[in-house]
């Protein structure tokens, strides 16, 4: 599915596995918001060529199914995202 809300698409996949498990993707799409790379602003954004900045901000999604097959013995699985550091070749 895919979902325009304001100046954003976001596409939503729910794939269903062989062994009953539902995962689910949802993913932003479109052009990064950027600026002129200023050093005052490092700390509000990444620089992401030699004379410009991709301003940080993030998008928040929450998900819920509530499915009984089987009982109601649920369980769930969590997935913590790390900042992963890079050198850049400029």
């Amino acid at each position: 599915s895919i979902m325009v809300v304001g100046n954003y698409d976001y596409v939503l996949d729910f794939i269903f596995h062989q062994n009953g498990a539902l995962e689910t993707r949802l993913m932003s799409t479109g052009y990064i918001q950027s600026n002129f790379y200023r050093t005052v602003e490092r700390d509000f954004g990444v620089k992401i060529q030699e004379t410009i900045t991709g301003n940080l901000h993030h998008h928040m999604f929450n998900l819920k199914a509530d499915l009984d097959v089987s009982g109601t013995s649920n369980r769930y699985e969590t997935l913590d995202i790390q900042r992963m550091d890079a050198t850049l070749s400029w």
